[in-house]
């Protein structure tokens, strides 16, 4: 059963294809080779889109899990993929291809007792199969005797009937003696139980007139003349049998109205456990497209449930969900933060684990100014849970540490999300924006695309696109810049045309600042900053309008004007990822620097990367103790923030204590296991750096800054350090490989640390 080697891209017309096949039969195996060709493409989110409807068409197959897996392994989730190929096995315990993908993850986990046991049985079933073959060859795995089941008092053969092979005839038995004829009289037939009830009901006693019996009375009674007025004791029998017809009928006719209301009340109650299904089923969706319209309609259906059933947990949770929202994100007013504490309180009586219930209480606590304390209830929740909503759990998670200024860590819970809820435009939404924050404008573009392919009208990837625009304009060529300025105005049109209601007064500013910005960058400087008024007065609590405005004036070099934009927005609304930004606009002001860092833990005083902040900004103040205070704090917030390791290494290094600094290295660099991002990315620059200062070995420390861009591509210090290195060399393919690094950290961060002296090297070897 050898596998034939992966086929060339599909063309255009071949996905057309694919795609009408599965439209015409999505309920057969059509769904396979258009998601091998989503997947062949990188057009993961459709391939699993794809995927999970071939599960739902062929639920006893173990391929739709086995693709699953390699779509999964695809994105670098090795954990999903074991899940999903375990899953495979079940439905089919000898899947080669399964097995065999296993084996192979389980190498790369660095698993290899698992992995060999799980290959072997691979060979033994299939020692033909070239894939197989490879891999067994490649980690020394001889095939794996087939496991023998224990011996059983009574084996699973002899219990379960085998059936008889067609060619083989059944031989004759001997006919069954004749058996003795039984002596009691044999049962009567239905019909003939039934006559013999009719029959002993009319000779029954009861059937008839109840007869006076006999009775021996007292010489005293039978003087009595009153005693033999047979005519009065008749009329009293009649009155008594009267009576006892009045009572039956009393008690019928009670009996037919009590079941009538019983009758009427159970249809009833079935009529309003249906319409609150349904009513729960409308508010899921409307709160899944995730608009502010969507919003209203979506409180305004789960109050008509509330007000059907008062106790009913799940429409409280949404109720408190979508308040919250639309109090700290889209900025609806305090009366929607009254709303989301009142139905939290309510929801939490009844379903105080519900995910809803736990994502509602993350936002309530993140935008009342706690954002460690939200980030501790999902954490706490998403322990060893199993079951519907840890996609809501992880995606709440990914976006509260994009706004505290984590995005590795926004990155790594989106991620994770995706992976239990692929198809979700918030979702999506939100990893586009957090690529876009880490200056990975191609994948924000690709994701938000993803995003409106969902909804075309999401107002969030709308802005979103426009906005990666803005920031990747200067890395264009001409004509390229052009196009992608038209495709951004017809974005904005897009937002500006949606009907009333559809929109946020919040999003409405925000598209009309994106708007600004395009006037700015045509060199149209009046309408422009007609615009933004307009954004401004639209929204003036806006704080993120001041960030945007920041974020642009200190990409044009006006760090002080960016430094103030800053902090009014913190005037407006505390938030630790504003700080982070005004960091970067301080960074050639230390001592003011300190005291705005100093301001952050003054408000997030439990979360640990405000506590890292006020770190870097001490050391670059020159005072390595208070420093090093504030990233042993960070540690501790942190249990062991890997970051906050790289840090301390750092001030080993300034010390010339080199060993010292490879041990905290090390340490991080454990405790992040296989995990990309820019913290990585920084644990091997300073690697690197170690190396190179303290070990005098240029090799080891290029192979490190190399690994860094392996671990983030958009880390521009290990841009910096390569093209340093690189310019000591008198090579030409140096030469030219020291420009290309230098040129490229400037373009990722203009301003940054080092941009000086990478302007000065491209100075000396142009």
């Amino acid at each position: 059963m050898t596998r034939s080697p992966e086929p060339s891209l599909p063309s255009a017309a071949e996905l057309s294809e694919l795609e009408h096949a599965f439209a015409t039969d999505p309920s057969g195996r059509a769904y396979r080779p258009l998601a091998e060709a989503y997947l062949r493409l990188g057009r993961f989110m459709e391939a699993m889109v794809v995927c999970r409807k071939g599960m739902r068409a062929l639920p006893q197959s173990p391929e739709p899990h086995y693709l699953l897996a390699r779509i999964q392994h695809a994105q670098g989730r090795a954990q999903r993929a074991i899940e999903e190929l375990k899953t495979a096995l079940e439905k089919d315990a000898d899947h080669v291809p399964s097995l065999a993908l296993l084996a192979q993850l389980h190498f790369e986990e660095e698993n290899d007792a698992e992995g060999a046991k799980i290959l072997g049985r691979a060979v033994a079933l299939a020692p033909d199969d070239e894939d197989v073959v490879r891999l067994a060859k490649a980690h020394g795995v001889e095939p794996a005797a087939p496991a023998r089941a224990e011996p059983e008092a009574v084996s699973a053969a002899q219990v379960a009937p085998q059936p008889a092979p067609a060619a083989t005839r059944p031989e004759p038995r001997p006919a069954p003696e004749p058996e003795p004829a039984p002596t009691t009289e044999p049962a009567p037939t239905p019909v003939k139980a039934a006559e013999a009830v009719a029959a002993s009901a009319k000779t029954s006693p009861r059937a008839s007139a109840p007869a006076s019996a006999p009775v021996a009375r007292p010489a005293a009674v039978a003087l009595d003349p009153a005693a033999w007025d047979e005519e009065e004791e008749e009329r009293q029998q009649a009155g008594g049998r009267r009576a006892k017809v009045r009572r039956f009928g009393i008690t019928v006719a009670v009996l037919l109205v009590a079941l009538t209301g019983w009758f009427g009340y159970s249809r009833s109650q079935a009529n309003r456990e249906k319409e609150i299904r349904r009513l729960l089923q409308q508010t899921s969706e409307l709160v899944r497209k995730d608009g502010h319209g969507h919003y209203r309609e979506a409180m305004e259906t789960a109050r008509r449930i509330v007000e059907l059933d008062g106790k009913n947990a799940e429409a409280h949770a949404y109720l408190a969900y979508v308040a919250a929202l639309r109090w700290g994100e889209q900025g609806d007013g305090e009366d929607f933060h009254r709303q989301a504490k009142e139905h939290l309180e309510q929801a939490e009586k009844r379903a105080p684990d519900h995910a809803r219930v736990l994502a509602a209480k993350a936002l309530l606590t993140f935008f009342e100014g706690d954002p460690a304390g939200a980030e501790k209830v999902l954490t706490e929740a998403l322990k060893d849970r199993r079951g519907p909503g840890i996609g809501l759990l992880y995606e709440t998670l990914g976006r509260i540490r994009m706004a505290s200024g984590d995005l590795d860590g926004a990155v790594h819970a989106l991620k994770e999300a995706q992976g239990y809820d692929f198809n979700n435009v918030r979702l999506l939404s939100a990893l586009g924006t957090v690529h876009w924050r880490r200056g990975s404008a191609p994948e924000a573009w690709a994701v938000l695309d993803s995003a409106l392919r969902i909804d075309d009208a999401h107002v969030d990837s709308l802005v979103g696109k426009v906005l990666v625009v803005l920031d990747s304009l200067a890395q264009q060529e001409e004509q390229d810049r052009k196009r992608l300025l038209e495709e951004a105005k017809k974005q904005i049109e897009k937002v500006l045309s949606l009907p009333q209601g559809s929109v946020s007064t919040r999003q409405l500013a925000r598209a009309r600042f994106a708007q600004a910005q395009l006037a700015l960058v045509e060199g149209d400087d009046a309408r422009g900053r007609r615009l933004e008024q307009e954004a401004f007065a639209l929204d003036p609590n806006n704080a993120d309008l001041r960030v945007l405005r920041g974020r642009r004036l200190l990409r044009e070099g006006k760090a002080s004007d960016a430094a103030r934009e800053f902090e009014q927005a913190l005037e407006k609304e505390q938030r630790l990822s504003t700080y982070v930004d005004l960091y970067a606009a301080l960074i050639e002001e230390p001592q003011r620097l300190v005291s705005a860092m100093e301001g952050a833990t003054r408000v997030f005083a439990r979360a640990p990367r405000a506590w890292l902040l006020l770190g870097d900004a001490r050391r670059k103040a020159g005072d390595a103790a208070g420093a090093r205070a504030a990233y042993e704090h960070a540690l501790e917030l942190g249990d062991g923030m890997p970051e906050a390791r790289v840090r301390i290494a750092a001030l080993h290094r300034d010390a010339r204590e080199y060993d010292k600094a490879k041990a905290e290295v090390e340490k991080a660099l454990a405790a992040m296991s296989r995990r990309s991002g820019a913290a990585a990315a920084a644990a091997y620059t300073e690697l690197g750096r170690i190396q190179e200062e303290g070990d005098r070995d240029l090799a080891a420390a290029f192979d490190s800054y190399a690994k860094a861009l392996g671990a983030w591509e958009n880390h521009a210090p290990a841009y910096f350090h390569i093209g340093r290195l690189s310019a000591r060399h008198g090579s030409a393919s140096q030469r030219r490989q020291a420009i290309e690094s230098l040129e490229t950290y400037l373009r990722l961060d203009a301003n940054g640390e080092m941009a000086a002296e990478a302007r000065r090297l491209l100075a000396t070897l142009r």
